[in-house]
């Protein structure tokens, strides 16, 4: 399950999040290279061929940076859309999975949506916190920008909205006792926690490796060749891992 978990971790949460915003920024015709967690993006350091990069100015500090799409949004309504999406596709995901697990009576689909749901449903109720108390450097820092509301507003309706999902998640979780449900949300809490370092040290170096123009770094439909290689390995393990849960559930029941 473990296994299981981190591989659904970052295909159904990372992954669907950041094919939000670079599906609409490939709407808008910006031609976005996407990273593991996000934009390819430099800052404190100028590109070698600018030509393949946009200039981007932090509204609120000023600071300068440069992101990889051949141009930059160039209305408020667009910048509010793209940093919407991930979240939109992240919440859709999660509701839908709560809704094809009350219909569904496969188990094997029942038990792969509760672990979505619940993946999306904890992990954002504990970024939400999170940035509730210390605050947050992310998609809601420019979005609060944007739409010209406090930041902590936007993080208290994210929490409510996903907040939400995880309690109508936590009963779904078929186990024998309160302590065995208590060792599911801690599988998924050390499977996200081990997640995140990895991620941002394999972005660094995909920021640096585009930069040199190093041919194996690349992008390869909207995304850092790695990136692309990764996810395909990932979404392959992952049919491995449904096909032998099917398998175990067929020999159980036989």
């Amino acid at each position: 399950m473990f296994l299981t978990t981190i591989v659904l971790t970052y295909l159904m949460a990372q992954r669907v999040h950041e094919i939000g915003h670079w599906l609409i920024l490939l709407i808008y015709g910006r031609n976005p290279v996407m990273g593991f967690t996000g934009i390819v993006q430099l800052w404190g350091v100028q590109p070698k061929n600018t030509s393949s990069w946009s200039q981007y100015t932090d509204p609120i500090t000023g600071e300068r940076g440069w992101l990889k799409l051949s141009s930059l949004p160039q209305t408020a309504t667009e910048w509010t859309i793209m940093l919407l999406a991930g979240q939109i596709t992240q919440i859709t995901i999660l509701y839908l999975s709560l809704i094809i697990n009350h219909i569904s009576k496969n188990s094997v689909t029942k038990e792969l949506t509760t672990i979505i749901a619940l993946i999306n449903s904890l992990q954002q109720t504990l970024y939400n916190l999170k940035s509730l108390v210390l605050g947050s450097y992310g998609d809601e820092y420019f979005l609060a920008y944007y739409l010209q509301t406090p930041q902590w507003t936007i993080h208290t309706i994210l929490l409510s909205i996903y907040l939400t999902g995880l309690f109508l998640t936590l009963p779904k979780i078929k186990t024998k006792s309160r302590k065995s449900t208590l060792k599911v949300l801690l599988i998924m809490f050390i499977a996200m926690m081990l997640m995140g370092p990895p991620l941002m040290m394999a972005d660094t170096v995909i920021r640096t490796q585009m930069n040199n123009e190093n041919l194996y770094f690349q992008p390869i439909m909207g995304f850092a060749a790695p990136v692309l290689l990764i996810d395909t390995l990932l979404l392959a393990s992952l049919r491995f891992l449904v096909r032998k849960m099917k398998r175990e559930t067929y020999v159980q029941g036989v």
